[in-house]
């Protein structure tokens, strides 16, 4: 199997969302902390805030990824607000193309990702996919279940994940800072 998800070492770059205005000055820090933390990794993930994301539950027909990946491209376009134009779509879940499937639909401007991805290559890092921290969060804990609720807790934001039938089907940001979740205690 897979086995238990472990951390072997962690490290934190308080960013906030003016931050990524300036991706080569982030790349700058990143690089330094991850060589002061002993990183020696050369490829990532990288994880957007639920905040950044639009997600959207969608049916899909019974359909292969190709084509589900089609059919909710176009789903996408008419889904989101017509004032975000600049977005890049995904999808969350599989598909199945023998039965309909309930996938989460998934976009992120353009704008947050590009400077998400610049950053990273800044820090002398090669991104190998962009996505959702919640949902790579959740897909990493599901060992299995079909149904869970992940909410992710963190100083500055909370962030929920509901999954059924082994799909993501909710990610939202919560408007609670964690530090009103979490008591001093």
């Amino acid at each position: 199997g897979r086995g238990e998800p472990t951390a072997v070492r962690t490290a934190t770059l308080p960013l906030g969302d003016p931050a990524l205005g300036n991706p080569a000055e982030v790349g700058a820090s990143l690089k330094k902390l991850l060589r002061e933390k002993g990183f020696g990794a050369s490829k990532v993930v990288i994880g957007l805030p639920a905040r950044w994301v639009l997600a959207r539950e969608r049916q899909v027909p019974p359909a292969n990824a190709a084509a589900a990946a089609a059919i909710l491209r176009l789903q996408a376009e008419r889904q989101f607000p017509p004032e975000l134009k600049d977005l890049t779509y995904d999808y969350a879940g599989d598909t199945d193309p023998a039965k309909p499937t309930t996938v989460l639909l998934v976009a992120a401007t353009k704008g947050n990702v590009g400077r998400a991805v610049e950053a990273a290559r800044a820090a002398g890092l090669t991104p190998v996919a962009v996505t959702s921290t919640a949902l790579a969060l959740a897909a990493a804990l599901s060992d299995g279940e079909r149904s869970k609720i992940v909410v992710s807790v963190a100083e500055d934001a909370t962030e929920l994940v509901v999954r059924t039938d082994g799909n993501p089907r909710m990610l939202r940001h919560l408007a609670v800072p964690g530090t009103q979740l979490v008591s001093a205690n």
